[in-house]
Parts: structure tokens; C-alpha cells; sequence
């Protein structure tokens, strides 16, 4: 099944051999809060959330991505570079963001940043003790691209790659385009430019990852 950039599926895992597991968010809007999970109705549909293992409430924010720009929506304590905010707060390339309750020292800090200046997709990674419940080490905030490769300017890095790859929208399905190599899907070779179905292992000459769609 290929992976569309809205429901039923508005995020995927990516496994990267040697770098790590990404969560991928296709949303425009997400909610972070702890591990519980939103309730849904009939009414309210099920919400993309970032889950952390902490003492955070169901939902203490939201990010949401309008006209071009990020914003932070608070609904409980909520700092942006140590700065209590208590309304919608734009944020820029290289804030930390606190979350938590009065006591800063057991706060879930956060740093947001968006590397390229080519694209608008965002990076979300922990930076005290805690985890998210997926099991990923960070989360992608996903908009038209993605850069994988060498160097700051990506948004997943992976310094051992010698080429880059990009991951990109197209009606509204997820695609992975090389520079130069061909790309090999599930052991079969299918050129530079392939669609990402949900499970598929994408592998170059001197790179490896695996995307999956379900959530769990």
C-alpha cells in the first residue's frame, strides 16, 4: 500500500540503518502530550500526537504550520527559550521548547529546527532524559521534503552517506529520489525516483531504510 500524506495514514516510522528511527509527520498540526492516548468520537477524529514518556498532560500543545510558518499553541506550561508563552508563538530555527508543570528541572525540553533552507519540514528532537513512546529518536515535521545525507544542513543526517536523498510529495503519496545511484526496492532495482509503499525496504550503495506506515 503506498504511503499517502493523509488519513487513514498521517505519519510513518523510518527505520535508517547505522542513524536511527524517525517519526514522520505529514499533519500540518500535531499535539504533544504523555504516553495516553486522545480520545476519539464521532465527532473528533482520531488527532496525530507526539507521545512522550512523561507527566505531561493528554495534550500540553500543539505545532501547527500555517502561511509558512510553525507556531506554538500552549494549553498548559509551555516555555520557548526559557520564555513562559501563554498564546500562539511563532517558532524559529533553533529554540528549545520546555514542557511540563512549575518544577523547570523535570520539564520535557525539546529543540526545534528547520536545517535546510530549501524546504520547510521541521525537526523536533529530545534533549533531556525522557523518550518518546514510539521508540524513535526524533520526529519530522513534515512539509513537500525531506534531505537525508551529509552535512547540517539536512534534516535527518547521516554523515557516513555519500549522496544524498530526498523524500518528496507527489499527489499526495510519499517518493524517494536519488542523485545519482538507482534505487533497489524489497532486493529489485527500479531506477532514482521510486514511490514508498508501507513496509518497503529502500537501499542504495551505501545506505539502507525501511518505512512503516502502521503506528503501533
Amino acid at each position: 500500500m503506498p504511503i499517502t500524506l493523509t488519513h487513514p495514514v498521517p505519519a510513518c516510522q523510518l527505520w535508517i540503518d547505522g542513524v536511527g528511527c524517525y517519526l514522520i509527520c505529514f499533519e500540518r498540526r500535531v499535539s504533544i502530550g504523555n504516553s495516553i492516548p486522545i480520545p476519539t468520537t464521532a465527532t473528533q477524529p482520531e488527532q496525530l500526537k507526539i507521545s512522550i514518556v512523561s507527566d505531561l498532560r493528554t495534550i500540553q500543545a500543539d505545532i501547527d504550520f500555517q502561511k509558512s510558518h510553525y507556531w506554538m499553541e500552549p494549553f498548559f506550561h509551555t516555555a520557548v527559550d526559557e520564555q513562559l508563552i501563554t498564546r500562539r508563538h511563532r517558532l524559529c530555527h533553533g529554540v528549545r521548547i520546555d514542557l511540563g508543570d512549575s518544577d523547570w528541572e523535570d520539564d520535557v525540553q525539546l529543540r526545534f529546527t528547520t536545517p535546510s533552507p530549501l524546504s520547510q519540514t521541521s525537526i523536533l528532537q529530545i534533549e533531556s532524559g525522557h523518550r518518546l513512546t514510539q521508540g524513535v529518536d526524533g520526529v519530522v515535521l513534515f512539509q513537500k521534503t525531506c534531505l537525508l545525507g551529509a552535512g547540517e544542513q539536512k534534516h535527518i543526517r547521516c554523515d557516513d552517506w555519500t549522496e544524498d536523498i530526498i523524500l518528496f510529495e507527489r499527489e499526495n503519496q510519499l517518493f524517494c529520489k536519488t542523485q545519482s545511484s538507482e534505487i533497489q526496492v524489497d532486493g529489485q532495482t527500479c531506477g532514482q525516483v521510486v514511490k514508498v509503499h508501507d513496509g518497503a525496504h529502500l537501499q542504495g550503495e551505501d545506505w539502507s531504510m525501511r518505512f512503516e506506515a502502521t503506528l503501533e
